[in-house]
């Protein structure tokens, strides 16, 4: 999980004093999942990129987590094992499509 400004405005005028201005822009966030590769379920069935899910992200039993009402899917890729050329897992990246909520946050 990595929030983060999606961009700042940065400037200076006459009272600034010489200093530089800063203030937030867009936030967004990003996210990567991964898992051990299932071939009773395979993953690349349920998600590609460019899908958009609802996400959440627990971080304790039920009462922490992030929620992002949308989720793009950005990329997914398989780890292989190449000497068995086994596929052993795979992870996903994600980020925000409009808003998310971060712990405590009520949607």
């Amino acid at each position: 999980m990595s929030p983060k400004n999606a961009n700042t405005s940065e400037w200076g005028d006459s009272d600034s004093a010489g200093y530089t201005n800063r203030a937030a822009g867009r936030r967004d966030a990003t996210f990567t999942a991964e898992g051990k590769y299932d071939t009773t379920d395979e993953v690349f069935d349920l998600f590609q990129p460019e899908d958009i899910v609802a996400a959440y992200l627990y971080m304790d039993a039920a009462a922490l987590y992030w929620y992002f009402p949308r989720a793009l899917c950005m990329d997914f890729s398989l780890t292989v094992n190449i000497d068995s050329e086994e596929v052993i897992g795979w992870t996903s990246s994600w980020g925000a499509d409009g808003i998310f909520y971060k712990p405590g946050d009520a949607p």
